[in-house]
């Protein structure tokens, strides 16, 4: 379960700045979890079996409920209603506390309403896997470069029973998870985000939650009239184009298990790749520098979100994601030496 980039108004870069290089070898991480190994819990499910329930819940309940967010020592509460009809899938997320933020996801895109900034931010839906992204995105795939054991002692989470996993990588270019799942609906009530020390970066859990028949359309409608507010990103309806390629030159020298999945660009001519291995995902924006702009460079951090950018032949290449520092930076670099063509 993740609220990055999308219920923090996609922000591009934000926390301390840090040094490069990479972390010490994932053992430490494997330490933390391998001791808690358990036996299939609540019946004979596999692991496999719970990661094809848990990606495949989202399509099959109607829910609401708060849900709280720990990270920097800080903790951000949000209303979140999700609901699947029609073959669709509607989200709608509404910060409690800290920035008014109002967050609407469904077959139309991504809008994002800034009230103190009188600003609507749009994405394309296609790109970005919605509140429950931190699950994954290919099963297949995410066993190629992560092994998921049970864990002893499924807690209870906002007042339902659970099962828990690991998700523990196999090298250093990916963080590792624990998740709490719904028994037996496999639905993601709590995840941990850690890193190659096994320490948590991120929780994030729902405090409570409520499984409902239906959800009316008016959840997924904006409560203030936005015709005003300055609006940002893509609108464009020309569909994106969704993509596998595991091994064509734009990845070639991309972090191991890293391909392209997404590639759009928005009307104000702003690239947008997206790379991802399974489980974890990095967002690429390429765009041209203009003149009158301030040039991003180096680091930033949020949470376990890490953003890196730099600036080649004329372009301004930002990378973020929810992977380890060196991760962000080798994917923003590898782009950046190429020759991805940014049309107005």
């Amino acid at each position: 379960m993740s609220l990055s980039p999308i219920a923090s108004g996609f922000r591009f870069a934000a926390g301390r700045r840090f040094r490069f290089g990479m972390q010490r070898p994932v053992a430490a991480l494997a330490l933390t979890t391998t001791f808690l190994v358990a036996a299939p819990p609540l019946g004979a499910d596999t692991v496999e079996d719970w990661l094809q329930r848990m990606t495949s819940s989202v399509e099959k309940y109607n829910y609401r409920g708060t849900v709280a967010r720990r990270f920097d020592k800080r903790m951000e509460y949000m209303q979140v209603v999700h609901r699947y009809a029609d073959g669709e899938v509607s989200e709608r997320i509404e910060t409690l506390d800290g920035a008014d933020r109002t967050l609407i996801r469904d077959k139309n895109g991504i809008r994002c309403v800034l009230p103190d900034s009188k600003a609507v931010l749009f994405q394309d839906a296609s790109a970005v896997s919605g509140f429950v992204g931190r699950m994954p995105i290919s099963v297949e795939r995410l066993q190629r470069h992560y092994d998921v054991v049970f864990v002893r002692g499924g807690e209870r989470v906002a007042d339902r029973k659970t099962i828990q996993l690991a998700i523990r990588p196999r090298d250093e270019w990916r963080y590792g998870y624990r998740l709490w799942l719904e028994h037996p609906s496999g639905l993601t009530l709590k995840s941990e985000l850690l890193d190659v020390y096994g320490r948590v970066i991120e929780e994030t859990r729902f405090v409570n939650l409520s499984i409902e028949e239906t959800i009316p359309d008016a959840e997924f409608e904006f409560d203030i009239n936005v015709s005003g507010f300055r609006q940002i990103g893509y609108t464009s309806d020309q569909p994106a184009v969704d993509v596998l390629v595991e091994n064509a030159p734009l990845s070639s020298d991309l972090p191991t298990g890293f391909a392209m999945t997404h590639r759009s660009q928005s009307d104000d001519g702003v690239l947008h790749l997206k790379f991802d291995d399974g489980m974890a995902s990095v967002s690429v924006f390429v765009e041209p520098i203009a003149v009158e702009r301030k040039v991003m460079a180096g680091a930033s951090r949020l949470g376990g979100t890490h953003t890196y950018s730099l600036s080649a032949n004329g372009r301004q290449v930002t990378a973020v994601g929810e992977v380890p520092l060196e991760t962000a930076r080798r994917v923003a670099e590898s782009i950046a030496r190429l020759d991805v063509s940014v049309t107005r």
